[in-house]
């Protein structure tokens, strides 16, 4: 679903690969994390199929660097450059998720099973300004992942925050 709002989607299965190795990662991980708004000065990379992805959680305020020269940015499918975030989520799960950039336009995928799995929602100009902004209930319990990218041809650096959050 596109346009920044995810709340109510029905997601029809298909059967995505990969997940429980970020689900085991990611349990362990977050029980040494206390449930309170973290600012992620230090970020854990895990490699997911050959992706290093990120691992945050609700929550959180992270800031990275989209640039070719950062080993958390990678090539995506289409050919433009990003940077993939982890987090597990609950079915019915209320997530407010926010990308902003002073250096670029920014765009948001968030996608269930796999770095390139099953894509649940985008969007671009949904949040304050020029930032993009996913908010709404989270269709089933499991792996997400959330690409930050720019907008157009996604060719863009620069340093940028997400912003997790509960609603």
């Amino acid at each position: 679903m596109h346009g920044g709002s995810f709340q109510g989607v029905l997601v029809r299965g298909r059967k995505v690969h990969g997940g429980r190795v970020l689900s085991s990662l990611l349990v362990g991980f977050l029980l040494m994390v206390p449930a309170l708004t973290v600012f992620a000065d230090e970020v854990t990379v895990i490699s997911i199929e050959g992706t290093p992805v990120s691992v945050t959680q609700v929550g959180t305020h992270n800031t990275s660097t989209l640039n070719p020269r950062n080993k958390d940015t990678v090539e995506l499918k289409d050919g433009s450059r990003g940077e993939i975030w982890g987090l597990q989520g609950r079915a019915g799960q209320c997530v407010d998720i926010n990308l902003s950039s002073p250096d670029f336009d920014p765009y948001l995928v968030l996608r269930f099973g796999a770095p390139f799995g099953e894509e649940i929602a985008t969007d671009d100009d949904s949040g304050v300004s020029d930032s993009a902004r996913l908010y709404g209930k989270l269709p089933r319990t499991g792996d997400y992942f959330i690409t930050v990218t720019s907008s157009g041809p996604g060719e863009e650096e620069g340093k940028y925050a997400l912003d997790i959050n509960g609603c």
